[in-house]
């Protein structure tokens, strides 16, 4: 017997995708193979069961050796608990070619009556849309099953497919939020993992690997003199530096060793598995491979490493200071060297554990301060205002003045610099100096592991106060050169870089992103009329409003932004490594974040902003033209929003830039799926929502909208009815006349919808769903407004959504033809309809008269091109 729905997708090419490395890696990806129930699907699976009717209904995973149910309704046990069967008992690895599969009887089709799941699982019929996502992979199917043969209509198809497209967005979404994850893991300049997840990584590293005889070990690398390289060739140079020593040092690891760059020129690398002595030779050929080949444009680099294996600490932060000791160690022993954690040296790094027996234990105490201060001046002076380097020292003359066996200096109560075993494993209380500014207690130098009482000398608190003196002085001339520097580039009200420092800035930003081919995008902001508020509220609260704007702008910019006060109103960000529409999103929160709390004794104030990305410039100052026009054009299209410059509609966007609009797209989605479950209660009603809005654009495109109104004309139109899920169905399908208190409950429905759709659709489109059933003379309901003051657009859906209940069957009376529907409506012209509304009707039908083919119709066009006036 034939069946005119069922479909014959190509098995060998579902076969191939079967084994497609890409398709795997994209499903994997996910991460929703064996994971928890998600409700996102659970609510598509549930939707597909109660608008089609079928028994069971699932989201599929099609992996090499199995499917797997992400979401599952309907399913008998085992199989329920299970969530997986084999491919063997698998009708959904037949769409991964990228076809459906409609089957409706499983006995009598040729590709699948011999699939064991017939007689196992009682699957009698089959309708399976597959899940692509754009990328073209596919992950498996959302399906309905039904355990007698049915012919699957076309409206129930249709349903299917607005489901599976809703599981293709949320799968996105999911890939979107993980690779958004994954970059803000990522040193954006080397590639490398950052700060924050190299010491999270060393975490689980330790606690994953207990001590039982399993070896780790940690290589802390830093370039040589990184400082002049900068100094001498600039940061662009300097910018490429880091990354080919990256490489370079990336070249020589192994699968499953962890490397990352944890700041500046400073390198972390972790090797499970490993011993000390091992670590220390693959230290040895990193070191080697920096310096055997002068890099491009500055000549030969060279990296010291400290290394330490995990018996050397008990925790993390323990091991990360013993290896940043002896770096240290390295550095001081002359630079492009290797020195292990517990390795003595003769050069100025002293040992670890210094022995109490040494010769210097004997030291005259005034001897021993005029050495350690000469040498912390030495330090200083060639420190050259590195306040890390500093610190090294100070920390490395404390331990040695006050016969400890570490030192840590402290810096704004975080760790600046350890020197030594700054953690000794007896018990030990530190003696902790205060290093003191003019700004109070800036940090402290702390001693572990000195003498116990009744062992030798006191601790010479006085002579550390020196050093600790020392250190302040060094602290505040930094600090000072730092001031005046920015204080050069700053704008005095708001503390931001001033426009000179922001041309400067840019350029650089943009010279580094063509040298290293990376993205660089720009925000150019300005506030809305703020010469009215300089006006209405004086300039003494104009100016708070800037350093406000300004404070919000800095908390929303990332580290490594520029964000630049450009002159009165104005401001730019520069954003590096992001393109325009990761731009538009920043400056979109950025808007919400100004409009969205009123400002001190001012009220509300919003900012208008224009985004461009260097991918649609030549240069900094076109760069900041475009951006510019951009903004210009927001201010004219009314203000308080966000335009990319792009010539052309971008239609394509990355994962990560997807995300805000997928969620919206998600959401939407959800509320079709309500709106498109109530069409199909009633076979009369199916597709209802469609045809309402496929009509709305039709009349608003003679009516001269243009067309980007008539696309969101288009989207309330097909959620219009949605708030209909709240009327019970008893009421919904009366077959008599309504009592007041039942037509009371109907009229319930229009408010409720706009409730429903407020958090999906603008405030415009909100107002349409509402007003959809007012009457041009006040006579309709929710508000009983009245003629111009019901939306335009509702007032295209009243006469779309009359259209259609006069002109489709419905259970309570025949259809009218289209000569009688079109005689009514020029009777209730100017009573329930705008005139101008059945005038674009008449229209219409002037150019088909039998009636309005085609509808509906894709948003913004009209199948049989009507007149516009």
């Amino acid at each position: 017997m034939t069946h005119p729905t069922d479909t014959h997708p190509d098995p060998v090419r579902a076969t191939a995708a079967l084994h497609d490395p890409a398709r795997l890696a994209a499903l994997r990806r996910t991460g929703l193979l064996d994971a928890p129930r998600q409700d996102a699907f659970d609510r598509l699976t549930r939707l597909a069961a109660d608008a089609i009717g079928a028994p069971v209904s699932l989201v599929s995973l099609v992996d090499e050796g199995r499917q797997f149910f992400t979401s599952a309704l309907g399913l008998a046990e085992p199989v329920a608990t299970a969530r997986q069967t084999p491919l063997s008992h698998s009708l959904c690895r037949l769409v991964l070619g990228g076809e459906e599969l409609v089957v409706a009887d499983s006995r009598e089709h040729p590709l699948v009556r011999d699939n064991p799941s017939i007689t196992d699982f009682g699957v009698a019929s089959y309708a399976g849309i597959p899940i692509t996502l754009t990328g073209g992979e596919t992950l498996g199917s959302l399906c309905v099953i039904d355990d007698v043969p049915r012919e699957w209509t076309g409206d129930e198809l249709a349903i299917l497919r607005d489901l599976a497209a809703a599981a293709v967005t949320e799968a996105e979404l999911r890939l979107a939020l993980i690779e958004a994850h994954a970059r803000a893991r990522c040193d954006p300049m080397t590639g490398l993992l950052n700060h924050g997840a190299f010491h999270e990584r060393l975490r689980d590293e330790l606690d994953g690997a207990p001590d039982d005889g399993r070896e780790l070990a940690l290589i802390l690398l830093d370039i040589d003199f990184f400082k002049s390289v900068n100094d001498r060739f600039g940061h662009l140079a300097g910018d490429a530096a880091l990354i080919e020593v990256a490489r370079r040092i990336d070249d020589r690891t192994r699968a499953g060793d962890v490397l990352a760059r944890v700041g500046g020129e400073e390198f972390a690398w972790i090797l499970p598995g490993t011993s000390r002595a091992d670590a220390v030779a693959a230290a040895e050929r990193a070191r080697r491979a920096v310096a055997a080949t002068p890099i491009e444009g500055i000549g030969t680099l060279t990296i010291s490493a400290g290394v330490v294996d995990r018996h050397d600490a008990g925790d993390a932060r323990r091991l990360y200071a013993r290896a940043d000791a002896a770096l240290y160690a390295a550095k001081a022993g002359g630079r492009n060297r290797v020195v292990a954690g517990d390795e003595p040296t003769a050069t100025a790094a002293e040992p670890v554990a210094r022995p109490r027996e040494e010769a210097d234990e004997h030291t005259p105490p005034g001897t021993r301060e005029h050495a350690a201060v000469t040498r912390l001046v030495a330090a200083l002076v060639s420190s050259e205002g590195d306040v890390t380097a500093a610190a090294r020292a100070v920390a490395e003359q404390a331990a040695w003045l006050a016969r400890g066996t570490g030192a840590t200096v402290m810096g704004h109560g975080a760790p600046l610099a350890t020197w030594g075993d700054a953690a000794p494993h007896r018990p030990s209380h530190p003696l902790v100096v205060p290093v003191l500014t003019g700004d109070g207690v800036w940090g402290a130098i702390e001693v572990h592991g000195g003498p116990r009482p009744g062992d030798g000398p006191a601790p010479p608190r006085a002579a550390l106060e020196t050093l600790a003196s020392l250190f302040a002085l060094a602290v505040a001339n930094d600090e000072g050169r730092v001031r005046l520097t920015e204080m050069a580039d700053r704008d005095h009200l708001t503390g931001l870089p001033h426009h000179r420092a922001f041309q400067e800035r840019l350029a650089e930003e943009v010279a580094r992103a063509r040298r290293h081919e990376r993205r660089l995008a720009l925000v150019v902001a300005d506030l809305d009329n703020f010469s009215h508020v300089n006006h209405d509220h004086g300039h003494e609260a104009g100016d708070r409003v800037l350093i406000e704007v300004a404070r919000r702008m800095s908390a929303a910019a990332r580290p490594g932004d520029t964000v630049a006060r450009l002159g009165g109103g104005q401001f730019a960000w520069v954003l590096p490594e992001c393109d325009e529409l990761t731009a538009w999103e920043a400056a979109e929160h950025l808007r919400v974040a100004i409009a969205g709390e009123p400002f001190p004794d001012v009220g509300h104030v919003t900012i208008s902003s224009g985004v461009c990305d260097l991918a649609s410039a030549e240069d900094a100052e076109q760069l900041h033209q475009r951006a510019g026009g951009a903004l210009y054009w927001a201010k004219r299209h009314g203000r308080n929003s966000v335009f990319l410059y792009a010539p052309d509609v971008i239609d394509a966007l990355t994962a990560e830039e997807r995300i805000e609009r997928l969620e919206r797209q998600q959401a939407l989605a959800g509320v079709r799926m309500i709106a498109r479950v109530v069409d199909a209660k009633d076979p009369a009603t199916r597709r209802h929502s469609e045809r309402v809005a496929g009509l709305a654009v039709r009349l608003a495109t003679v009516m001269g909208w243009a067309p980007a109104r008539v696309a969101l004309l288009h989207e309330a139109g097909l959620v219009h009815d949605v708030g209909k899920i709240g009327v019970p169905d008893a009421i919904l399908f009366s077959a008599g006349r309504l009592t007041p208190g039942e037509f009371a409950v109907i009229r319930e429905h229009a408010a409720l919808g706009a409730k429903i759709v407020a958090e999906v659709l603008n405030t415009e489109q909100t107002a349409w769903v509402r007003s959809h059933h007012e009457r041009h003379d006040g006579g309709g309901y929710p508000d009983g407004i009245a003629g111009d003051a019901i939306p335009e657009g509702a007032r295209i859906l009243a006469l779309a959504d009359s259209w259609d209940v006069m002109t489709v069957a419905r259970h309570y009376s025949a259809p009218m033809t289209v000569a009688d529907a079109l005689a009514e409506c020029r009777r209730e012209s100017g009573l329930q309809f705008a005139p101008a509304v059945v005038a674009a009707l008449e229209d219409l039908l002037a150019v088909a008269p039998s009636g309005l083919p085609g509808v509906p119709v894709a948003a913004g066009a009209g199948a049989d091109g009507p007149p516009t006036r």
